[in-house]
């Protein structure tokens, strides 16, 4: 049976509350959502509502640095038109950790989502 929950996510991102490692950049994330928000011309609620979220206060939280949950982060990938994660993950100081390669894409792609 599926338990009740929120899509409210976890608290800003720490070595203690998720472990270390690559994560999801929030800030990243929020300032495109916030982007195509203004280029749209609605309030951050109409945006919330159009992407399904439980709550507005969903993309408040985003722009502190909290998580989401993995459902809203599909719904804001998908409202962007694009569900590459690449722009919005942070490798932060485990480069080393990751597969040269793939390090290499993800700067790519985050690089390509400051233009």
């Amino acid at each position: 049976m599926n338990e009740p929950h929120d899509d409210l996510g976890d608290p800003p991102a720490t070595e203690t509350a998720a472990g270390p490692g690559p994560r999801l950049d929030a800030f990243a994330l929020h300032a495109a959502l916030e982007d195509k928000r203004e280029r749209d011309g609605i309030s951050k609620r109409t945006m919330a509502r159009e992407m399904m979220l439980s709550s507005p206060s969903i993309l408040t939280r985003l722009s502190k640095g909290f998580n989401v949950s993995a459902d809203a982060l599909i719904r804001m990938l998908l409202y962007l038109g694009d569900t590459d994660l690449r722009p919005y993950i942070d490798l932060d100081s485990y480069r080393d950790q990751v597969d040269p390669a793939v390090a290499a894409s993800v700067d790519a792609a985050r690089e390509g989502a400051d233009e």
